[in-house]
């Protein structure tokens, strides 16, 4: 009976290393669909000159918790801003984030619309840019602990298991 309980120990150990990991992933992802999500908005302005709410409605289909919810809530009547915000409230993926950029999810949604074609289009290269530098850096976290977050795991919960044996 220990070592099944011993085993289940070690096999939490190892789950809780692989969900840290994970999380770790899903923000490289996360930030690499907002970097994306620029880029189409760059395009969508550049070459078919799209309103502001027929290009969120366009992109909600998107990957992104945010943009497909705010497309959601602009289809039921809501301002552009509001349905940000409150796309941005009630998203579960943002929660993974840094602070720094959850900040640039929140400025984007503030900053676009409030110019001319030639300024969303300057705005949203400097996102596009600052959510590239962003998924770098967090690629470069997952590479750097993701192996750390498995070994901990295996090794937390051997450790664990040794001593209820």
């Amino acid at each position: 009976m220990k070592i099944i309980g011993a085993l289940l120990i070690v096999i939490c150990g190892v789950l809780i290393g692989s969900e840290l990991r994970e999380r770790l992933r899903s923000r490289v992802r996360i930030l690499g669909e907002y970097e994306s999500v620029c880029l189409r908005m760059i395009s969508m302005i550049r070459f078919q000159h799209t309103p502001l709410d027929r290009l969120i409605v366009k992109l909600k289909d998107s990957d992104s918790d945010v943009i497909s919810m705010c497309g959601l809530y602009v289809d039921e009547g809501d301002d552009f801003r509001e349905a940000w915000e409150k796309a941005v409230a009630s998203s579960g993926e943002i929660q993974l984030l840094r602070e720094e950029e959850k900040k640039l999810i929140k400025e984007l949604g503030e900053y676009i619309g409030r110019s001319d074609s030639d300024g969303e289009i300057t705005m949203l290269g400097g996102m596009k840019e600052e959510f590239g530098k962003a998924a770098k850096r967090a690629q470069k976290e997952l590479s750097e602990k993701s192996r750390v977050y498995s070994v901990c795991g295996v090794l937390g919960g051997i450790m664990c298991a040794l001593m209820v044996i």
